[in-house]
């Protein structure tokens, strides 16, 4: 079994159609910052005990790493875990689910996860 990602090239699709759609001739920004918006607003319905501006730092950080982390790049904890919102996670739901969703997303993708093949034969 074999899994590969790859980015469609949106942008260069819509020049070739004639497309002036800003969403789509930059469809690679565009659709980072639309998936990270939604996710951000998905989390901060589940943070209760933290202020709202607190709770922006807390969901952005969960979503730039959900983001990350469905592209298959590389991740570590060396830059996750010395923010201010990581400390947040840690000290406010410290047995939470995202916080520990955040682990285990770092956890997966130490290394690239591009490109991912099982042989079930051995």
């Amino acid at each position: 079994m074999e899994f590969v990602t790859k980015q469609v090239d949106v942008a260069a699709y819509a020049a070739g159609e004639g497309s002036e759609d800003p969403n789509l001739t930059e469809f690679r920004a565009y659709s980072a910052a639309f998936l990270k918006q939604v996710i951000r607003d998905q989390v901060k319905k589940e943070l209760y005990l933290v202020p709202d501006d607190l709770k922006e730092e807390m969901a952005s950080l969960y979503a730039e790493l959900y983001y990350q982390y469905c592209n298959g790049n590389t991740m570590t904890w060396s830059g996750v875990r010395t923010t201010r919102a990581y400390r947040l996670w840690e000290r406010v739901y410290p047995d939470g689910e995202y916080t520990a969703r955040i682990a285990q997303m770092i956890e997966d993708v130490r290394t690239e996860q591009h490109t991912w093949s099982y042989d079930f034969g051995k």
